[in-house]
């Protein structure tokens, strides 16, 4: 029980972090504003998806929200797209929840 409490707080302060410390990240990106009530309930909404699931799926969700909120040149050094980014994070997330649906 309390591995879960730990697990969420862990992802959320992770989440929270990201989305603050970019101002060109992935919320500016998906059109809203950057102020810290958004960045926290986003944080609160992907750590409430993701906490649950196994520790790959959160790696993975980690690491896509890091690439997603790097910083223009950094990603286009990089080599990555942080549009694409962006919409293989939303995948991830919105996947459990559309898979649930066509199981059950």
């Amino acid at each position: 029980m309390i591995m879960t409490y730990v697990r969420f707080f862990s992802l959320f302060v992770i989440m929270l972090l990201l989305f603050l410390a970019s101002p060109d990240g992935m919320l500016s990106r998906l059109g809203l504003e950057r102020s810290p009530l958004i960045a926290v309930l986003a944080a609160i909404i992907v750590a409430g998806i993701v906490h649950s699931f196994r520790l790959v799926y959160l790696l993975a969700t980690v690491v896509l929200a890091v690439v997603a909120n790097l910083a223009p040149e950094v990603a286009a050094e990089l080599g990555f797209d942080r549009d694409y980014a962006i919409a293989a994070l939303l995948a991830v997330l919105i996947s459990p929840w559309v898979v649930s649906k066509l199981n059950g």
